[in-house]
């Protein structure tokens, strides 16, 4: 019986000196690290308004926003304006230009002629160099191929132009105006479609 009693004694240390040699032999590592990715951001400022035609009109931005705003009022058929802005990547990848939305508000919404609103009568066509302007998918389908640049400002160009196909009789146009606001649209210049 003190053989069982020993034997038992000499396994239990045994076992106790195997458990605290595996612990000191087996450490534990531990690897952290911080992945931080960049951010893509655009800021979006007016430019200047040039070859006004027979209208009224200013352009502002709208803080906190891609937003440009450009009031037209007084309009008189044949009525121009070209206005630029400027789109500076502030963020810290490169970008593309992906798409110019616009909508429209305070719209003085009368009818000129067969139910038609002074919107059915203009035209806006858009520019990368000011001189040669295109419809919007022309355009777009131009530039979302070009890189812009950390920290680079790239101008852009549009052209309103207001036209009747038809006379207008009396006040029909009087004390018209809308308020046109493109939304600058954009995406990692890498990201292929």
């Amino acid at each position: 019986m003190k053989k069982i009693r020993l034997l038992s004694c000499i396994c239990v240390i045994s076992a106790m000196l195997m458990g605290a040699a595996y612990a000191n032999w087996n450490e534990g590592f531990a690897v952290s690290s911080t992945v931080d990715t960049g951010f893509l951001e655009i800021q979006v400022t007016p430019g200047s308004i040039s070859q006004v035609k027979y209208m009224d009109t200013s352009i502002e931005g709208v803080e906190n926003s891609n937003d440009l705003k450009v009031l037209l009022s007084d309009l008189y058929p044949g009525a121009e304006v070209v206005f630029d802005f400027k789109m500076k990547n502030t963020g810290t990848m490169a970008i593309k230009l992906d798409d110019i939305d616009l909508v429209h508000e305070n719209l003085t919404d009368r009818d000129l002629t067969d139910d038609q609103t002074l919107l059915d009568h203009l035209t806006l066509t858009y520019s990368d160099n000011g001189h040669q302007f295109e419809p919007l998918d022309v355009f777009l389908a131009k530039v979302r191929k070009k890189e812009v640049l950390l920290r680079e400002e790239t101008r852009l160009f549009v052209k309103v132009q207001f036209d009747l196909d038809q006379a207008l009789s009396g006040d029909q146009m009087e004390l018209e105006s809308v308020d046109l606001i493109f939304t600058i649209g954009y995406k990692q210049f890498n990201v292929y479609e």
